[in-house]
């Protein structure tokens, strides 16, 4: 014959078990929120910067610049210049041409900036599908991204231009 007690259920274990299962379930529930919220943040994340690199903005947000209307803006233009020298121009207007002389300016606002880029055989042009140009036609009102060294001399500051992508 089975003993009674060891049949029988005990209010304690049945409460534990049932504890057990309950703070099973929440954690797992909890998880799945913030895996799904982090989800979600990297998609609107990921829209956000596809939108901002193409220069497209909605009026909708996030989710409207994947499948909404939206407007094109002008380029952001971009300037870096690196500890060791190093200097990128992205979206910059040619202003001049002279011989293996560039002259570009950037604007914000009222503020205007001037770089002078200087080439020789070494620099590299680049047209916009990304192709190597042989012989390079840069002309006035071009958009241009340049990279290369910061030249310490000179009315405006000059960059020995190591690439250059014509936009």
């Amino acid at each position: 014959m089975i003993p009674l007690r060891i049949v029988a259920f005990q209010p304690r274990i049945v409460i534990t078990v049932a504890a057990l299962c309950a703070t099973l379930a929440v954690t797992t529930l909890l998880f799945y929120q913030v895996n799904a919220q982090s989800v979600g943040l990297f998609v609107t994340w990921r829209t956000l910067s596809t939108s901002f690199n193409t220069g497209e903005l909605s009026a909708q947000g996030g989710a409207g610049a994947a499948a909404g209307s939206t407007t094109a803006v002008a380029p952001l233009p971009e300037m870096h210049i690196a500890n060791n020298g190093l200097v990128l121009l992205r979206d910059a207007q040619v202003i001049s041409t002279s011989g293996s002389t560039i002259q570009v300016e950037m604007n914000w606002n009222s503020v205007q900036f001037t770089w002078v880029v200087r080439t020789d055989s070494n620099t590299l042009f680049f047209t916009a599908a990304g192709e190597k140009e042989i012989s390079p036609t840069i002309q006035t009102g071009d958009i241009v991204t340049i990279t290369g060294l910061l030249l310490a001399n000179g009315a405006h500051p000059a960059i020995d231009a190591e690439y250059i992508h014509i936009e």
